[in-house]
């Protein structure tokens, strides 16, 4: 019996991994790797093997790649991608590095060694490779992450505002901003970069969730209880929002309104009382809560009260 020659093996292969058979593609993978000189299926076959986490084979096959072929940027790449899985970043930053010396156009190697520039503590690096990435790749999901985390990460407020300049479309550099921003005092302009990172992504509850606590900072307290509303429409169960609404509707009064948030809190997470008694306590010196019992009681009523009310509107 005739065997298929190796690139049809690979094409199978191929064909399998995207349907979802992996065994099946490593197997094939395999089979064209052995009887073929070109790095391509070996590289396949280690990136499949990184992802299924079997990592010291997934080195020898991406070593193989490399051995055959030392000057194919995408083996690099491969390399990069498997020492990263290994979390062998210093490695995984060399790697990366040798497939953009072969070829500097390549997005995916510029955002994996951002990501490693970002694992081992090197941010301003990390913000270079993300950049890179950027303008090879603008709408990449991944890269707008990264970046905006590799900004959070270097503290450095003059880079986030030139970087929310330049992308002034991306809401993850602008969120970042916005925490830069709160981090250094200036809420005023925190809750302006929010606000404007709100309406670049509209479902996001954490950009809802820290525009509230902006505003409530600037003394707009009476504007941060839409934005938390809006935080808690996107995720009904964020504790920590549930905590904030509450606080400040005990600070505005309305002790009903603020044990209606905080007993949302206690069903969340009951691991939140502690917090939630010390608010409640701080903000109220004429009333002593002399049992935690009766808190929890009190906070479970309020949270029960509050659930019968919604299920009546629908």
């Amino acid at each position: 019996m005739t065997c298929p020659p190796s690139w049809e093996l690979l094409a199978d292969g191929l064909a399998r991994q995207r349907a979802g058979d992996l065994a099946a593609a490593r197997l094939l993978y395999r089979r064209a790797a052995e009887r073929n000189p070109d790095p391509t299926p070996a590289r396949l076959l280690a990136l499949l093997l990184a992802e299924q986490g079997d990592l010291g084979m997934a080195l020898h096959w991406v070593r193989r790649a490399l051995a055959l072929d030392p000057g194919a940027a995408a083996s690099h790449a491969a390399h990069g991608r498997v020492l990263s899985r290994q979390g062998s970043w210093t490695e995984a930053v060399d790697a990366f590095g040798a497939a953009l010396a072969r070829d500097p156009a390549m997005a995916p190697a510029h955002l994996g060694r951002a990501h490693a520039y970002l694992a081992v503590g090197d941010a301003t690096a990390a913000c270079g490779g993300f950049e890179a990435a950027l303008r090879l790749r603008p709408g990449n999901a991944d890269a707008r992450r990264g970046y905006a985390a590799a900004l959070m990460a270097s503290g450095d407020l003059d880079r986030a505002t030139a970087a929310a300049h330049r992308y002034p479309d991306i809401g993850e550099v602008g969120h970042a901003l916005g925490r830069l921003l709160f981090a250094a005092g200036q809420f005023e302009r925190a809750a302006s970069a929010f606000a404007a990172t709100a309406a670049l992504l509209p479902h996001d509850a954490a950009v809802r969730h820290d525009w509230g606590t902006a505003l409530h900072e600037a003394g707009r307290t009476a504007e941060a209880i839409p934005a938390y509303l809006d935080a808690l429409a996107c995720d009904p169960a964020r504790v920590a929002t549930w905590h904030n609404l509450g606080s400040l509707w005990q600070a505005l009064g309305d002790m009903a309104a603020a044990l209606a948030a905080y007993g949302r809190a206690y069903a969340l997470d009951p691991a939140s009382f502690p917090r939630i008694a010390q608010e409640l306590a701080a903000g109220n010196p004429g009333r002593l809560w002399l049992r935690a019992e009766d808190l929890r009681r009190t906070l479970a009523a309020s949270a029960a009260r509050d659930a019968a009310m919604r299920r009546e509107r629908g």
